[in-house]
């Protein structure tokens, strides 16, 4: 029995691709669908598949086929992507949407390893045609570090949430300074507010650890600001004397390679450059530095820039040994706000240094990702 008798009248193998072909195309270049339009052009073509035109422009539930729709596969096929599984029992509809067969979550290979994926974004572009889909996907089961910076509004705070929300997240560390003026105009860093998630994911202990270490010059008002916050910590931002070198020194005070020194700091650079000699490439002693800086017996009135420096370093230092344990949350995110009216730019600066320094040397970590906000505040430093 021939297909006309019987009634079957199979469509063309590429015949609904092309027809989403034809409305992403027309949507890139008017920003609407005309469905009529489209139907109309394809039933000339093939007069003998109106249902099945029909059914592909517009979807079984009576609504007309959107671009976002037909670009997105259906929650069958991604399930599928994302299955750990290779028994071959998950096979896409659309032959287009196969690409990701291949991807390291679903290879053999990645059936013991935590699975990690975060939706990113989605593309926009201006080009006749684009990809069957357009969301940008963040797929990887190895450890990787990633970098973050940009203007205000541009996604610094999505892409680290996006990063931050995987099984296996990465130890994040957030540099954020603002000039201090009030406690009325003071503002928390906006990646504080990634700690806050909805109850019933609260109720059951999933949420992300977020750690601001904070001036302690000004550590009880920017408390009193992050506490409103949930599930935030708040720690004054203490050094260990061991932490510094002679390069920070030298930078603290301001020293560089074309610069005309003052006399007095000819006597400071010789002291550093005995001590490096003597310690044989051991750590520094700052606590030693400074009582040779007093036996050289400066005087205050002549050096206040010096000291000033040097005095505020202090304020820094555990010089007690109060803070014994990490400064950073393993998977979690810590937010070094230096926000301080007895902060500079260039001390700023200067902290932000040590602290990724620490932060890439000290702190043990599978994967690391720093995020720069408001880094034009101190970029000319």
């Amino acid at each position: 029995m021939s297909k006309k008798k019987s009634g079957i009248n199979r469509p063309p193998p590429n015949l609904k691709a092309d027809i989403r072909q034809a409305v992403r195309d027309m949507y890139s270049k008017t920003g609407q669908v005309d469905n009529e339009a489209i139907k109309s052009r394809f039933l000339a073509k093939h007069p003998d598949q109106e249902n099945h035109i029909n059914n592909v422009v517009v979807d079984p539930n009576g609504r007309p086929s959107s671009f976002t729709t037909s670009a997105v596969p259906t929650l069958a096929n991604q399930m599928c992507f994302l299955s750990p599984n290779d028994q071959g029992n998950c096979t896409p509809e659309q032959q287009d949407c196969t690409s990701a067969q291949n991807a390291v979550l679903i290879s053999s290979t990645a059936r013991a390893m935590p699975s990690q994926f975060a939706l990113m974004g989605g593309l926009r572009g201006q080009q006749s045609a684009l990809p069957p889909d357009p969301r940008v996907m963040l797929n990887t089961n190895v450890p990787f570090s990633a970098f973050i910076c940009g203007v205000q509004g541009s996604g610094k705070s999505h892409t680290t949430s996006c990063i931050i929300a995987l099984k296996q997240p990465l130890s994040t560390l957030v540099l954020n300074f603002n000039e201090y003026s009030s406690n009325v105009g003071a503002q928390p860093c906006e990646a504080a507010f990634l700690s806050s998630v909805l109850p019933e994911w609260s109720k059951q202990g999933l949420f992300i650890r977020v750690r601001v270490l904070v001036p302690p010059s000004n550590f009880y008002n920017l408390k009193k600001m992050y506490s409103q916050i949930p599930n935030v910590e708040v720690q004054p931002f203490r050094l260990k004397p061991h932490h510094l070198n002679i390069s920070t020194l030298l930078s603290l005070m301001c020293v560089g390679n074309g610069d005309q020194m003052p006399l007095y700091m000819s006597q400071v650079i010789r002291v550093l450059r005995e001590m490096a000699i003597e310690n044989k490439g051991g750590t520094f002693d700052y606590l030693d530095f400074r009582k040779r800086l007093e036996d050289l017996n400066l005087n205050r009135m002549q050096t206040p820039f010096l000291h000033q420096r040097l005095d505020l370093l202090d304020s820094y230092l555990d010089l007690k040994g109060e803070h014994n344990g990490d400064y950073f949350i393993d998977g979690g995110i810590t937010i070094l706000d230096l926000s301080c009216p007895f902060m500079d730019q260039a001390t700023t600066c200067l902290l932000f240094r040590i602290a990724i320094e620490l932060f890439l040397h000290a702190h043990s970590s599978r994967g690391k990702m720093i995020v720069a906000d408001e880094a034009h505040k101190v970029r000319n430093t």
